[in-house]
């Protein structure tokens, strides 16, 4: 069936155009269930939908992909006006705008412990709320450092494994007319991430406790000297020459470019962002691999159950869409949505299976040097907000490094 997407620039104009789209059923008494979608993942997950259809006659998804820059306030919309999609696509947790963890905090989703499938969901995949499972991940995400291999070849560059060799390529790569990391210096998307990669990186290696014992008030990023760090080593990179020139104009969609040209050699993305860049840029090769700690022993590779999707409460076919979420926990179906994001469906990353573009990951992810992504497990979107605000005004200088700390502090501690 024709899969359609909606390109919004507000949550108004959401509610103009999503207003007559509520689920039901046809004179026929087929089902129709409506589902939203992060934009830019057609390819991956109209090929699971149409697999569903086939082997569930008399059920049709109609998908609606949605902007990521807007998706959260777009759904947050629907839901408040009493017309949320049956099945919704989201982040685990609460810290990012798009979060199914605020659908749940707002009595939203339905709890699907009672399926068979929640106890394959493991704690770490952010996806519960004590003892409720409101959604369930649609794969294993790492985020790394993505390479374009013909940039790093005619930049004179290597691959590095330590801090230090990356600064040492980041002035090669300069000398050569190339930037070796990509960035959105704006800070919104993929500019934040890149601070939170950072941060996950010496913060966690460190104290993989630190956030628990943040949440318990127990410590802060002011006096957590790992956070000090995380703002040095990114400012260190920004004196080696390692981003690009005019770095804090550049929004996401120019990072994306700068890597897939080979403009850049290199840019910190998730693996699912390498999978897209890939099909913008036929011709180009991309590897993955983690963005270096101070050490080779000590670097750490943040993975993300960063995607999931869960059952809208209010829906009036919460068993049909139960069974599409039980479908997408098959192995067959799990592993055809997950090689289509570029991540690793659960079953392959707990045996050790990866393969394509993350394929190189394989041997620090069995060492077991790997941390979980910490934004997915911020208590409000706000402190990611700051984070990014940070990558900007640290690239401007009008922010200072304590500033910045402080600010995530109060974002942290922040309350409705």
């Amino acid at each position: 069936m024709k899969r359609t997407m909606l390109s919004i620039g507000s949550a108004l104009a959401a509610v103009a155009l999503l207003a007559g789209c509520a689920s039901g059923a046809a004179d026929d008494g087929e089902v129709e269930l409506q589902m939203t979608w992060q934009a830019g993942q057609e390819a991956a997950v109209d090929p699971v939908i149409e697999a569903f259809e086939k082997a569930n006659p008399g059920i049709t998804i109609k998908v609606q992909y949605l902007p990521v820059d807007t998706y959260g306030q777009v759904v947050q919309t629907r839901f408040q006006s009493g017309n949320g999609p049956d099945v919704v696509w989201g982040s685990p947790g609460t810290g990012n705008p798009n979060a199914l963890g605020l659908l749940e905090a707002q009595d939203n989703l339905v709890d699907l412990s009672d399926q068979e499938f929640a106890g394959d969901v493991p704690d770490i995949a952010g996806l519960r709320n004590g003892d409720v499972l409101y959604g369930v991940p649609v794969g294993v995400f790492p985020i790394g450092m993505a390479v374009n291999t013909a940039a790093l070849e005619a930049s004179g560059t290597t691959v590095p494994k330590t801090f230090d060799e990356l600064l040492e390529q980041c002035r090669i790569a300069a000398s050569n007319g190339y930037s070796f990391v990509s960035i959105a210096g704006q800070g919104s998307g993929l500019g934040s991430l890149f601070l939170a990669t950072l941060a996950s990186q010496w913060v966690l290696e460190k104290n993989p406790d630190w956030i628990d014992q943040r949440l318990a008030g127990e410590t802060t990023i002011v006096g957590t000297p790992e956070w000090e760090t995380t703002m040095d080593r990114y400012v260190e990179m920004k004196d080696a020459g390692c981003y690009p020139e005019g770095a804090a104009s550049i929004d996401t969609g120019q990072q994306i470019a700068d890597l897939s040209s080979g403009k850049s050699v290199t840019g910190v993305v998730p693996a699912d962002a390498i999978v897209q860049i890939a099909s913008s840029a036929p011709d180009a090769k991309f590897e993955m691999y983690p963005f270096p700690g101070d050490t080779e022993d000590s670097t750490r590779l943040p993975i993300s159950f960063g995607q999931g999707i869960g059952v809208n409460k209010a829906s009036k076919h919460v068993d049909e869409a139960e069974k599409f979420l039980a479908f997408l926990q098959e192995p067959e179906n799990s592993k055809l949505l997950a090689d289509g994001l570029g991540a690793a469906s659960l079953n392959d990353f707990n045996d050790g299976k990866l393969s394509g573009i993350i394929a190189s990951l394989s041997d620090v992810i069995s060492s077991g040097q790997t941390v979980a992504y910490m934004p997915l497990q911020f208590p409000n979107p706000e402190v990611l907000t700051v984070l990014g605000n940070d990558v900007t005004g640290l690239l401007t200088g009008q922010t200072s490094k304590d500033d910045a700390l402080i600010n995530l502090d109060k974002a942290w501690d922040k309350t409705e």
